[in-house]
């Protein structure tokens, strides 16, 4: 047996002399193991060691399942939330769309009411025009008829100032906003 590597030891009947001989035992257990090239396998520690690492296992497996199980409902929370951004973002869009066109008919509309304001404006001043030119030719129809009666000084004034409004009335601009911006 010493041939094989086996070594004799002393028991001194103490403890420390029992620890000595129990720390060497392993160490030549597993030379023996390595020596006579048994796999662990054959022995009784890898039983139980096969036991453990089975245990491990399944634990493992069981606690991978676990995992699968709540990343199977993370990702399903996730798809929902993607889902509601999505119609969210869906819905901003439509109430953007609805909003500008609701913008634009405001806008045409207004335009349509100032170019109505305008027609308005100038067919007033058309009309204005038309009833400040019949009676300026009242007026000047009664000065002829009175013209015997007035004097030569304030009769050529008055001829005058008849031409001269005349005239004015030819240079002044036709329209409401030609008018407009003549009187501005």
């Amino acid at each position: 047996m010493i041939a094989r590597g086996s070594k004799v030891e002393k028991f001194e009947d103490t403890r420390d002399s029992t620890l000595d001989i129990i720390i060497k035992l392993p160490d030549g257990n597993q030379s023996f193991c390595r020596s006579r090239k048994s796999s662990l396998t054959r022995t009784r520690i890898s039983a139980k060691l096969q036991e453990i690492q089975r245990q491990l296992e399944e634990a493992s497996a069981k606690y991978d399942s676990e995992l699968q199980g709540v990343l199977a409902l993370q990702k399903e929370e996730l798809e929902r939330l993607r889902d509601d951004s999505r119609r969210a973002q869906d819905e901003l869009r439509y109430q953007n769309r609805n909003a500008h066109r609701d913008a634009e008919i405001r806008i045409k509309d207004l335009k349509q009411l100032l170019v109505r304001q305008m027609q308005e404006a100038e067919l007033s001043v058309k009309a204005q025009r038309i009833e400040n030119r019949r009676e300026f030719e009242q007026i000047v129809a009664k000065l002829m008829e009175d013209e015997g009666r007035i004097r030569t000084e304030k009769r050529r004034f008055m001829e005058q100032t008849i031409v001269d409004l005349q005239e004015k009335k030819k240079k002044t601009p036709r329209g409401a906003k030609a008018w407009v911006e003549h009187c501005l």
